[in-house]
């Protein structure tokens, strides 16, 4: 894992994205060093439109561009957009956008961070880029979609001559991290549990718990209680725990969040997730 910490501040949707089995999609991946956040200018809105459509829509993934002309340009990086919004990580979209010498602003579709992270080929705030591709207009923007990009004296593939992607997205299960078990005691439920009097009764769907350990406040994900209380786990404001979970470079409210394998309390051992991370509450639909 990188050294960069995504901060997350959730809502319902989110903290469900998060939690399905390809949740590390944003969260289980390092992101290059050296990538400057930048305030919003003009370009925001466009680098965001079109980070919002660059899971497929945007590149294209389908897309063949065989035999179609590609341009070369030169321009320096004037925003790094970040994912999750402005309190994510920075450059955590596949775009980002550049300023030629003649004053264009262009939207440059480098790839993944993780991609960029595993050729340790960083780009930050000022790097001036030599990217070759093909160039797609779309609404308000111009987008390059990038064949290879050249920073400094280093060079990174991104796609291929008709346009295929070269790479593919890391196996979130798969990614070898350990399990920590982390010991303490409960001091709220919910997303807010932080928050004085916001706490909740462990009775709810999204199973989030904050507990008080050694190292600090920490927050993690149980599972939903109905499933807990089924395997006869009942969990209450101050009880001790120990759960053997899954660090992931993510932060609930500026404290540690964790995906929970397993949690014990009371002598009560329940699993809840696979080794591969998959909820032990939701049916196999393969069945």
């Amino acid at each position: 894992m990188g050294s960069r910490v995504l901060e997350v501040h959730f809502s319902a949707r989110r903290l469900g994205a998060l939690l399905g089995v390809a949740m590390m999609t944003f969260v289980g991946v390092a992101y290059a060093d050296g990538e400057v956040p930048e305030a919003a200018a003009t370009p925001a809105e466009v680098s965001r439109s079109a980070a919002r459509g660059a899971g497929g829509g945007l590149d294209g993934r389908k897309r063949d561009r065989s035999g179609r002309p590609q341009e070369t340009v030169e321009a320096e990086v004037t925003l790094l957009r970040r994912a999750g919004g402005s309190e994510g990580n920075p450059s955590g979209a596949p775009v980002i956008t550049v300023r030629t010498a003649s004053g264009e602003e262009l939207i440059l579709h480098v790839g993944p961070p993780f991609l960029r992270k595993e050729k340790e080929f960083p780009i930050a705030l000022g790097d001036k880029l030599v990217a070759t591709g093909w160039r797609e207009p779309r609404d308000g923007y111009q987008l390059i979609a990038v064949r290879t990009v050249k920073n400094g004296d280093k060079t990174l593939e991104v796609r291929d001559e008709t346009g295929k992607r070269l790479w593919k997205r890391p196996d979130p299960a798969d990614d070898g991290s350990p399990f920590d078990s982390i010991t303490g005691e409960i001091i709220g439920f919910g997303m807010k549990a932080h928050e004085p009097g916001n706490s909740t009764p462990d009775d709810g769907e999204n199973g989030v718990v904050l507990i008080r350990a050694a190292e600090g406040d920490i927050y993690g994900h149980i599972g939903p209680a109905v499933f807990r209380q089924a395997a006869g786990l009942r969990l209450a404001l101050g009880d001790q725990l120990t759960l053997r979970a899954w660090r992931i470079d993510a932060r609930m409210s500026n404290r540690p969040f964790v995906i929970v394998r397993s949690v014990v309390s009371g002598g009560v051992d329940v699993e809840l997730r696979t080794d591969r991370r998959k909820p032990l509450w939701k049916p196999d639909k393969k069945k």
